[in-house]
């Protein structure tokens, strides 16, 4: 579930990897989606469950200590820029610490 104002190359990324996007509301945002794929996990009677990225400490802290670590050994203090497609804010969250 994502929302139409979503755009293509990320719905053709997930198509790619057999995804089936299905699109909500843009009016919705993110919150809209979220909560119709919530809904849906909740009426698949186990088929298929919902990873709550949004909530889950472990996105940013897997940042913490794979992304953040990985760009500094690369780069070190020559790194002065990272640019980040947001989604989950946990990349962004995790690589600022």
């Amino acid at each position: 579930f994502m929302h139409e104002g979503c755009s293509m190359e990320r719905r053709q990324i997930l198509n790619a990897f057999g995804a089936r996007v299905v699109l909500t509301p843009a009016a919705e945002l993110t919150g809209g989606a979220r909560q119709r794929a919530i809904k849906y996990c909740e009426e698949s009677n186990g088929k298929s469950f919902f990873l709550n990225q949004h909530s889950n400490p472990h996105n940013a802290l897997s940042h913490i200590n794979g992304t953040g670590p990985e760009l500094w050994n690369q780069f070190g203090e020559q790194l002065d820029t990272v640019i980040i497609g947001m989604g989950t804010c946990g990349t962004i969250e995790g690589i600022s610490e």
